[in-house]
């Protein structure tokens, strides 16, 4: 996968060779070491940039749409500051019907009515100790689009009638979702209560026992235009009255941002005449060029990497999203290229000098162990940091306004030799862009 964020504490000096700090704690910044190109092991990957990516064709126009959308998809904190931490959930760009609902009949009641793609975002309040666990509060924030106004309508009518009763609207075709074992079906619906959520009477909310032992679901189903916002909190039964006021915030915070969004225009719902087009460069700031390529099955990264994010939507994909969404945007970061490597660029040099130390001591304050650089390249930093799931190694590389960043599980030399080949790539990259 890529990068794993920690939270960002500005006034930290950076550990061990990452900065000289002083005994006041000021840092004082010494002569840039020099690089041994000679020793430099960049591995099988390419030095030079790629060849230009051209326009999205019709084999992934769903990765290309799924990832512009997610930068108008409102980050969990920004629904809720509490929600502060992203949820140990799967990055989730929507490109399928069984993607957008965990049930065959749901899945089967998205596709009926023509859901095109989506993207889901996840936070949890944080939880330090086994005492705090009970009282976490846990969003599962999805963004879904239709080819048509009337689909997000009749997909939450459709959704609330099976979540309530057990049994699919008619038409559902729920065998399709399961083609290889068609009497597979849905284990039993939970019972489940009707809400209303505050000043949103277009909104569609149930409440029903959780799975997560001792808390319950709260969800809501919000038609918005071609687009259905689901939301479900996961939260302590005495908190439901909290779970609702933050349905209704989520909606008024939502709606504002995808009406911002201008998604590729279909066939059954057309542009008025001289509405804007949309651009579709798949490098759309000519920054994907300077990541590495990989096989992105065997990254895992389920339609996020090729990929260039906004900030906002970037930092979806990040473990501690606040920090870093407020460290891109100081930065005048406008970009993101996620693919084998990530690369982003700032406004100018200096910013993007302020950058990579932030980026780092999200890192580092997270737990982060500081490593060494690369042979030949003393001016990478690197981190290692042990996660639930292995050892994740980072190296990082700037040049100019350009920093790149390699991501390797339980491999260091991959990190090394990563950084390496991003090094001779960002030498070639247009500081001008």
């Amino acid at each position: 996968m890529s990068i794993w964020k920690k939270s960002l504490a500005l006034g930290a000096c950076v550990m061990l060779s990452l900065a000289a700090c002083s005994q006041d704690g000021s840092s004082d910044e010494a002569a840039e070491p020099t690089v041994d190109e000679a020793l430099l092991d960049t591995g099988d990957n390419p030095t030079t940039p790629q060849e230009p990516f051209g326009k999205v064709e019709e084999d992934n126009v769903l990765d290309f749409e799924t990832q512009r959308m997610a930068e108008y998809v409102s980050l969990p904190y920004e629904i809720d500051p509490e929600l502060s931490v992203r949820a140990s959930s799967p990055i989730q760009n929507i490109r399928s019907a069984v993607q957008a609902d965990g049930t065959y009949t749901g899945a089967a009641i998205y596709k009926g009515n023509d859901m095109l793609y989506g993207f889901m975002g996840f936070g949890e309040t944080p939880a330090n100790t086994a005492e705090d666990k009970p009282t976490q509060k846990e969003l599962k924030h999805q963004v879904t689009r239709f080819a048509a106004p009337d689909g997000p309508v009749s997909t939450a009518d459709g959704l609330v009638q099976y979540y309530l009763t057990g049994e699919p609207p008619e038409g559902a075709d729920v065998a399709s979702m399961a083609p290889d074992n068609p009497e597979l079906g849905d284990p039993p619906v939970e019972p489940a209560t009707v809400e209303e959520v505050p000043g949103h009477p277009d909104t569609r909310a149930f409440s029903r026992q959780s799975f997560d032992e001792g808390k319950i679901e709260v969800r809501a189903y919000t038609p918005h235009g071609d687009y259905l916002f689901s939301d479900t909190l996961t939260v302590a039964p005495e908190q439901k009255q909290w779970a609702l006021e933050t349905l209704a915030h989520s909606v008024d915070v939502q709606g504002p941002m995808i009406d911002q969004f201008l998604g590729i225009e279909t066939k059954m719902n057309p542009r008025p005449e001289g509405s804007p087009e949309v651009d579709k460069t798949v490098d759309q700031d000519h920054i994907l060029i300077y990541t590495i390529p990989s096989d992105e099955d065997s990254a895992n990264l389920n339609g996020a990497g090729r990929a260039v994010y906004g900030p906002r939507g970037y930092s979806h994909l990040t473990e501690f999203q606040e920090p870093v969404f407020e460290a891109l945007t100081e930065a005048g970061v406008e970009n993101v290229a996620v693919w084998g490597t990530e690369v982003m660029r700032a406004a100018g040099e200096d910013k993007a000098k302020t950058l990579l130390d932030q980026l780092i001591r999200i890192e580092t304050d997270g737990g982060a162990k500081v490593k060494e650089s690369p042979a030949g390249l003393p001016t990478a930093k690197c981190i290692s940091d042990a996660m639930d799931f292995g050892i994740a190694n980072q190296c990082y590389i700037r040049n100019g306004r350009y920093i790149a960043v390699s991501s390797a599980l339980d491999d260091m030399k991959k990190a090394h030799q990563d950084i390496s080949a991003e090094y001779k790539i960002l030498q070639q990259a247009d500081q001008n862009a």
